[in-house]
């Protein structure tokens, strides 16, 4: 039989049954229910509901449970990697399913890409991009949210030093940033009070937030405080200060990229103009341009051209790119 023929067959019978066993365990589960309720002398339609409740949040967490079984086989440097980058993320999955989600995307994908293709070469290289693809999302989603927390920052420090002020503990002065501020500063803030407040070091539980966060601003303010639980000092004072500059280097970092903004712009077109006029002239006159593709010379002119693309774009990016 035919390779391609195969790998499409395969990867149907994966997509089809996982969801039959889904539906035929919990439809036999759902009718259990419902006879014990029965019996018990507890049906009716308020039963009813609950048990449908139910019977959705475990449909819900069926492909969670899936993929937590099949991430126990890979290695625990992976799964541990992969955690850690998702709390970075603050995404509600653990290392191994995440792992796992990531294989079977570039399953997927490869077993799609010789299922169109037919060949083996073209299939691992969609299989590696469809498998970086999780990755990618995870680490845009917590540099977002890093962009988002030094945001909140500088007003989370002011209030944290007029709680100080106000006669708070420094633990006090945590749950009013929790209290107070919007996530996703006040979503680990809390995590980090809850952490105090079941025991855990004051220096261990910064010293976890750092880890979440990968913030030079926080790493700043954590360092100050540990300092000053160390030698002593006015903690409201020195976290005013903290904020204060935290404020100005925002301003001058606003600055700077209003003032490169025509230098980012302008690689930006560079960078798109060459590939956008490749596609018009394959649309417009095919055999014009096919030659680079075809002839050996051209594909060495199309090498040449895609490295000094890539490397004038890195340059305008070190050029345009300022550290305040």
């Amino acid at each position: 039989m035919d390779l391609k023929v195969i790998a499409l067959f395969t990867f149907l019978a994966v997509v089809l049954v996982v969801p039959g066993v889904q539906q035929s365990v919990f439809t036999r589960k759902k009718f259990i229910a419902s006879r014990l309720q029965e019996l018990a002398g507890r049906g009716g339609p308020g039963g009813n509901s609950r048990v449908e409740e139910k019977n959705r949040e475990r449909r819900q967490n069926l492909w969670k449970s899936l993929l937590a079984h099949a991430g126990r086989l890979s290695p625990q440097v992976l799964s541990t990697a992969a955690g850690r980058m998702l709390a970075e993320a603050d995404l509600p999955f653990r290392g191994e399913e995440f792992v796992a989600l990531t294989a079977f995307c570039a399953a997927g994908a490869g077993v799609l890409a010789v299922a169109l293709a037919g060949r083996l070469a073209p299939a691992v290289l969609v299989a590696l991009a469809a498998g970086s693809v999780p990755v990618w999302l995870v680490k845009s989603i917590a540099k977002k949210r890093v962009l988002l927390f030094n945001g909140q920052i500088a007003d989370t420090l002011l209030i944290m030093a007029n709680s100080l002020r106000a006669g708070f503990s420094f633990i006090q002065a945590i749950e009013v940033v929790q209290r107070e501020m919007p996530p996703p500063i006040g979503r680990e803030f809390g995590r980090t009070f809850r952490e105090l407040s079941l025991g855990t070091p004051v220096e261990e539980a910064l010293a976890g937030l750092v880890e979440r966060i990968k913030s030079e601003d926080l790493s700043l303010v954590v360092t100050a405080v540990l300092i000053q639980r160390q030698v002593g000092g006015n903690l409201a004072e020195i976290l005013e200060k903290i904020a204060r500059t935290i404020q100005e280097r925002v301003r001058i970092q606003g600055e700077i990229r209003a003032l490169t903004a025509q230098g980012r712009l302008s690689g930006t077109i560079i960078s798109v103009l060459p590939v956008f006029l490749v596609v018009v002239m394959l649309l417009i006159n095919p055999g014009y341009i096919g030659v680079l593709f075809t002839h050996p010379v051209g594909r060495l002119v199309l090498g040449g051209v895609a490295l000094s693309e890539l490397l004038g774009w890195i340059l305008i990016k070190r050029i345009t790119r300022i550290s305040v």
